[in-house]
């Protein structure tokens, strides 16, 4: 496990080191836009931004590897404000941070996003083996633009470590339970991709109401805040151990996380051969 005084040791090592440009760039841009739905009625002072810096430095440094990425300052945010304004808080603060950021495949958050990519490609092929699919889930010539707007309305849900989408009750109930499964398991967690599920499956019937209402007026734009839209109304009304519950018992196959692991091997498979086109064509 990692040192107790890992969190001091970063911050140590900021003050002697600092961080690369780019990220202390990006990090001191989102300082002031980091506010986010899980934090409604909040108030947020400079003193929590400072905390925020701080963290986001810490991160950097603890896995250059992954970085930072816009979006990730919503979840850090929120837990700095839930845990309090100790040093031994802010370090708790961290902790929980980087236990949640890792739940993700290791280059979920990359610069090139292929990990995200490999998730979105193994959501559609999940959704697509749903009995029945989801209604919205077209496959006539408006396919494409239904699967670039869920992909940007993902964008915003999962980069944000959920917390840009849903309410602070339910984000805390999501939040327990990836942490818990990305503890349970030696693959990479499909308790994110069971969260997405059951949140597009309880808002189905509003996203094909407004795709019936767009007729072949369909863009990514409209598909991107219809998902937006109604996963927020969803996620506002329902009961989060509900919420959670359903994930855990949805079945996503008949070998449940295997099957799911076996599905991001294809996607990622998938894109590795797109790549090798590519370099062969240029």
């Amino acid at each position: 496990g990692a040192p107790p005084d890992l969190y001091a040791q970063l911050r140590a090592r900021d003050g002697v080191e600092g961080v690369p440009k780019e990220a202390e760039e990006q990090i001191d841009k989102d300082l002031s836009r980091s506010a986010c739905k899980a934090l409604a009625g909040f108030v947020i002072t400079s003193a929590h931004r400072h905390g925020l810096r701080r963290l986001l430095r810490a991160w950097v440094l603890h896995r250059p590897g992954v970085g930072y990425t816009q979006g990730m300052s919503h979840a850090a945010l929120v837990l700095l404000l839930l845990c309090g304004d100790s040093d031994a808080d802010e370090a708790a603060a961290f902790s929980i941070f980087a236990a949640l950021v890792c739940s993700f495949e290791p280059d979920f958050f990359a610069p090139s996003l292929r990990g995200f990519q490999v998730e979105f490609d193994t959501l559609i092929l999940l959704l697509e083996r749903l009995r029945p699919p989801p209604p919205w889930l077209l496959d006539d010539e408006r396919a494409p633009a239904v699967r670039l707007g869920l992909f940007i309305s993902m964008l915003k849900l999962l980069l944000s470590l959920w917390a840009n989408t849903l309410p602070l009750d339910l984000l805390l109930h999501v939040w327990v339970y990836l942490t818990e499964a990305s503890v349970d398991t030696k693959d990479v967690s499909d308790a994110n991709l069971r969260v997405v599920v059951t949140l597009l499956r309880l808002s189905s019937a509003r996203i094909f109401a407004e795709l019936l209402g767009a007729g072949d007026a369909v863009d990514a734009c409209l598909i991107s805040e219809a998902v937006s839209a109604a996963t927020s109304l969803v996620a506002g009304e329902a009961d989060p151990l509900a919420v959670v519950s359903g994930a855990v018992r949805l079945r996503l196959g008949d070998k449940q996380s295997t099957d799911v692991t076996r599905l991001r091997a294809s996607a990622r498979g998938a894109l590795e051969t797109e790549d090798g086109r590519d370099e062969d064509a240029g």
